[in-house]
């Protein structure tokens, strides 16, 4: 691998929906953030975990607080670029158990010169599943100091490529960007993966 890519994975979350710490959470014998590690691991040159909750030691990946405290999931994309070594980044939550190597590798290579690049899925665009350049994080500061919440909005800020993600890709499945909320998505997901 020439490009020097990060991997920031989000595990910072309440999870006030679930009950538990997501990211912790076993499913088919790894934790979630396991499954998404083992996804964005090839393509990306380093990884690390933005968490402010201890429990990830035995991954042995650096793992960062939340800088900006209490700002939810944007607040964990700063602390990750701000950690960054790295121009271009691969943001992803901890609570997509099923995207692959394909889906991650189909967005680096699709970002054109943007600076923000993510998936587009019948319609609705994943911020979480995204590429970030470092360039970003100054601004992505001041918008939160200025008490801006919503990812939606602070990406209004930057050029945004979305990229489509359909049943066209051969990495595409229909599972690929389900999200882990509730304690009844659990099972369903536990299921598939143990069928993988």
């Amino acid at each position: 691998m020439n490009e020097k890519i990060t991997g920031i994975i989000l595990a910072g979350g309440k999870s006030s929906r679930m009950g538990c710490d997501k990211g912790l959470m076993k499913i088919a014998g790894r934790s979630c953030t396991e499954h998404v590690y083992m996804a964005i691991k090839p393509v990306v040159s380093e990884v690390i975990i933005i968490s402010n909750r201890s429990g990830y030691e035995h991954l042995e990946i650096p793992v960062f607080n939340d800088i900006i405290k209490e700002c939810g999931p944007i607040a964990g994309i700063h602390s990750g670029l701000t950690h960054s070594k790295n121009k271009v980044n691969l943001v992803v939550a901890c609570d997509m158990p099923f995207i692959n190597s394909g889906l991650l590798a189909h967005i680096l290579s699709n970002r054109g010169q943007s600076e923000i690049a993510l998936a587009e899925h019948e319609g609705s665009v994943e911020p979480l599943c995204s590429f970030f350049s470092k360039e970003c994080t100054s601004r992505v500061e001041e918008l939160l100091l200025s008490g801006e919440r919503k990812l939606i909005n602070i990406l209004k800020e930057f050029s945004v490529k979305k990229i489509s993600v359909s049943s066209n890709n051969d990495f595409y499945s229909k599972d690929l960007f389900f999200n882990l909320n509730r304690q009844v998505d659990l099972d369903y997901v536990s299921n598939k993966l143990e069928q993988q």
